[in-house]
């Protein structure tokens, strides 16, 4: 995770980083980040494409390896065992 936010934070503008730290990390939907950040819709979804496409590139083109694919950085897949509730 420190990761993704110190390549985020060294790539993105502090607008961006702004826009990429409430809707990403923060999970906050588009109408409050557009009222936080005094956007209209239009801007926010833009902001948002050129934010992903601008970290897509870099976590694929880091050096010496990649952060992209999650599946082979992160090593594998968790799986959880569900358990039946006791009666």
């Amino acid at each position: 995770m420190a990761d993704f936010c110190l390549v985020s934070r060294r790539v993105l503008d502090d607008e961006e980083h702004r826009i990429f730290r409430y809707h990403f990390l923060l999970g906050a939907d588009w109408k409050l980040c557009c009222r936080r950040l005094n956007m209209d819709r239009g801007n926010f979804f833009h902001a948002v494409y050129r934010i992903e496409q601008k970290l897509g590139r870099t976590f694929a083109e880091l050096e010496p390896y990649p952060l992209y694919p999650l599946r082979d950085y992160f090593s594998g897949v968790i799986h959880r065992q569900v358990l039946p509730l006791s009666a």
